[in-house]
């Protein structure tokens, strides 16, 4: 009995999971082609004046902060996701209870 409810769980949420891995996935390769293309030389730096701003660095620091912006709505809608799914198979109309 376990084994089919967690088959029928697997089977309902690897929809959700799939599609959320698979936008980390490409975000992670924009942001290594990102990174590999706005890497820094030896004598760059991200200091300077307004009048020498660097393309390359903005560009670079927004990459590593939009990776961080994903993975932590990776982790908040996998938790809510996965309580939501809970909720309905223990309570809801798919319950057991």
């Amino acid at each position: 009995m376990w084994r089919k409810i967690c088959k029928e769980e697997l089977r309902e949420t690897r929809k959700v999971y799939f599609v959320m891995f698979a936008i980390l996935l490409a975000a992670g390769i924009i942001s290594l082609v990102v990174m590999r293309q706005t890497a820094l030389y030896p004598g760059d730096t991200f200091g300077g004046t307004p009048e020498e701003f660097d393309v390359r660095s903005v560009l670079s620091i927004g990459s590593i902060l939009g990776m961080y912006v994903l993975w932590i709505a990776a982790m908040v809608v996998y938790v809510v996701y996965t309580l939501y799914r809970f909720d309905r198979g223990v309570f809801g109309g798919e319950g057991v209870f």
